[in-house]
């Protein structure tokens, strides 16, 4: 894998404004510091980051694996109480909401301010929440990660304005914000852009053979025939 083209998207043009012997320092927020599919792209691009080039660090959620692994390779972690959100119409929930979300994106902010965060990189559309406001009290351009087909509302059109750049993981995803985000559409300044999830095919080829040999004796499976595993996450 190369420098993860999300970064060097973006950085083509604020890259201009800076000295070249400078590194760039990258906030990547995360909400959630468990594993899952977002969180493992996230430690890839994080893998084959360039540190001649940027200076990452991350915030996440108190505990987890996340902040575990991070910090094994001397990323510098700050560790916040974000919120998993649901839908609800409840006043008091969603007066607790409202207050986390403000409070942990004003210390967002103080981070970026006292580190000279240069990009703030939200990894998800709950990331972008808090990502998206500290952004803008800190004055830093920010990238929206898009992921996922969540069902758009207002919140979504909201952090389309905050976002400086917005990644789309597939094009299906583009087209889905595009046609229900109405400033995504015909813009003269291209905010969106697709970059797909790049694959360590190494880690793979590593335990396919013998693996797969094992599951399909397993699971009386022949070996001529055709096997599709269709892999996902249950999130309650």
């Amino acid at each position: 894998m190369k420098d993860p083209l999300v970064l060097d998207y973006f950085t083509l043009e604020i890259g201009k404004t800076m000295s070249d012997n400078r590194k760039i320092n990258i906030l990547f927020v995360s909400n959630i510091s468990q594993l899952g599919g977002a969180e493992r792209t996230l430690l890839d691009m994080l893998r084959q980051l360039d540190r001649e080039k940027y200076a990452p660090h991350i915030a996440t959620s108190i505990t987890g694996q996340l902040s575990s692994i991070v910090s094994s390779w001397n990323i510098p972690v700050v560790c916040l109480p974000f919120m998993r959100l649901k839908r609800s119409f409840n006043p008091f929930y969603l007066a607790r909401v409202t207050e986390n979300i403000l409070s942990v994106s004003w210390r967002i902010a103080k981070y970026i301010r006292e580190k000279e965060i240069s990009i703030v990189h939200a990894n998800n559309d709950v990331s972008m929440l808090y990502a998206g406001i500290a952004g803008m009290l800190a004055h830093t351009p920010c990238i929206w990660h898009c992921r996922d087909f969540s069902k758009i509302c207002y919140l979504h059109r909201c952090m389309a304005t905050c976002a400086s750049r917005i990644i789309a993981v597939s094009q299906s995803v583009a087209e889905y914000l595009r046609k229900n985000i109405p400033q995504l559409q015909n813009q003269k300044r291209k905010k969106l852009a697709v970059v797909l999830n790049g694959i360590d095919i190494s880690t793979i080829e590593a335990v396919a053979g013998t693996s797969s040999l094992n599951f399909r004796t397993a699971y009386g499976v022949r070996e001529d025939e055709i096997l599709i595993c269709t892999v996902g996450q249950l999130v309650p």
